[in-house]
């Protein structure tokens, strides 16, 4: 189940409690596949986010960080090309190990939505859309920009929800060849109590064997 939060990248004071921050790069790659273009077309950054954890009562809020060097830096394209984020996510990853979305460049006539699905304070993926809902397919072509810096960006962040584990019962027992062992039959009342009923059973005969015989009076006197 996932518990989804919308909030419009707005840049907001750092958290006390967030977390590590995650470099989020965007990069423009136009549809001609050129060697010239390719040099051109290489990720910049354009700020960081972090993710508070759970505990800080702030689940679905991000803390984004602009990026100075990135400032003004915006890149064009005729609508034909991708535009790609990616988030690193550790120091000294390589693009090959982020996490990279793509959508068409022209739908960033509106301001682009990334959605990063998150564990705890780490993303897990993220995806990229455009923010108006009737941007479906593309329109004529006409030239499009980048976004500036992550203030120009919405993010939508879902928390995947803990649950449960089943308890699980103790393995059946095997024997050597793999198959169930039989458990024996349960005894019955018998087999389980017989010491006791003899024992009982002798002491009631003992109880109730014959009186001892009473000693005789005195003899009659002889003539």
């Amino acid at each position: 189940m996932l518990l989804s939060a919308t909030i419009p990248a707005l840049l907001v004071a750092p958290l006390a409690l967030a977390s590590q921050q995650y470099p989020v790069y965007q990069r423009i790659l136009p549809q001609s596949s050129s060697s010239s273009t390719a040099s051109l077309s290489s990720f910049e950054s354009i700020g960081s986010i972090s993710i508070p954890d759970e505990a800080s009562g702030l689940v679905g809020k991000l803390s984004l960080s602009v990026g100075e060097q990135s400032a003004g830096n915006e890149v064009e394209d005729d609508g034909t090309g991708w535009y790609q984020v990616g988030v690193q996510l550790e120091e000294g990853d390589d693009e090959g190990e982020w996490l990279i979305a793509s959508t068409r460049s022209c739908y960033l006539s509106a301001p682009p939505v990334v959605k990063v699905q998150v564990n705890g304070t780490r993303p897990l993926s993220i995806s990229v859309h455009s923010a108006d809902p009737k941007s479906n397919t593309c329109g004529t072509k006409s030239v499009v920009k980048t976004p500036k810096d992550l203030s120009s960006v919405i993010f939508e962040t879902s928390r995947t929800a803990k649950t449960a584990l089943p308890l699980l019962g103790a393995p059946p027992v095997v024997d050597t060849t793999g198959a169930p062992v039989v458990p024996p039959p349960e005894k019955g009342f018998l087999q389980k109590y017989w010491m006791y009923i003899v024992g009982l059973a002798l002491f009631f005969a003992v109880q109730m064997g014959p009186d001892e015989p009473r000693e005789g009076g005195g003899g009659g006197g002889g003539k």
